[in-house]
């Protein structure tokens, strides 16, 4: 990749010599590995087991596989005491009397008469 790009070797998508040779040889002797495992998912003498597995198997041909994701999440409690939290709320209220109207309506019309 000296000049920034692919030179040389296989296009995209071509399969290796092993690959190709694999296909050729099931191909040869008529046997399809999807077929076989969808026969063997759907087959009712089939264990649940072997079932499960061929399914599991063939599943990841036609969905995508998930992937585990990370959740944190930080509890208020454990960064400020029932206290903090209780005067932080007061000092938004009073710094946004708006807000104080959507949690306390009766306040809102209070001011509006006095207003």
């Amino acid at each position: 990749m000296a000049k920034g790009f692919k030179t040389g070797g296989r296009l995209k998508g071509t399969p290796n010599k092993r690959t190709q040779d694999l296909t050729e040889r099931l191909a040869e002797l008529g046997c399809d590995p999807v077929e076989g495992m969808a026969r063997l998912a759907m087959d009712p003498n089939s264990s649940p087991d072997l079932k499960g597995r061929m399914y599991a198997e063939l599943a990841q041909y036609v969905y995508p596989k998930r992937r585990a994701v990370e959740q944190t999440v930080i509890d208020p409690k454990d960064e400020m005491t029932e206290e903090e939290i209780l005067t932080k709320i007061q000092e938004i209220l009073n710094e946004n009397p708006s807000y104080r109207a959507l949690i306390e309506p009766e306040i809102a019309e209070e001011q509006q008469t006095v207003n």
